[in-house]
This record gives structure tokens, sequence and C-alpha cells, in this order.
């Protein structure tokens, strides 16, 4: 009886085990997949900025060489 046991308890650790990798690997992919978003994102506000601020930098000249 006691073999059966040390096999249904080493069973259910391998799959907790398995289980808890399985988990922190998740965790892992989705924060990094978070943090090449969040990157992007930042990219692309800075690209914005950069080009409403030449935009700003039209007006302005075309006003003053008026």
């Amino acid at each position: 009886m006691t073999a059966r046991n040390n096999k249904s308890m080493i069973l259910i650790c391998s799959v907790m085990g398995s289980t808890l990798f399985v988990i922190i690997i998740s965790l892992c992919l989705l924060t990094l997949i978070t943090y090449v978003k969040h990157a992007n994102t930042d990219e692309l506000m800075k690209a914005e900025e950069g080009q409403a601020n030449s935009s700003k930098k039209q007006k302005k000249e075309q006003i003053t060489s008026k």
C-alpha cells in the first residue's frame, strides 16, 4: 500500500511541478510581449511628436516668411 501511495505522490508532484513551470514560463512570455508592445508604442509616440513638432516649425516658418 505504501508503494502505491508513493507512486501517486510522485505523480501528483510531477504534474504540479510541470504546471507551475508552464505558469512561470507563460508569465515571463507575457511580460516580454508587454514590454515589446510598450516599447513600440513609445517609438510611435515619439515619431508622432516629431512629426507634430516639424509641422509646427513649418507653420512658424511660413508665418515668418510672409
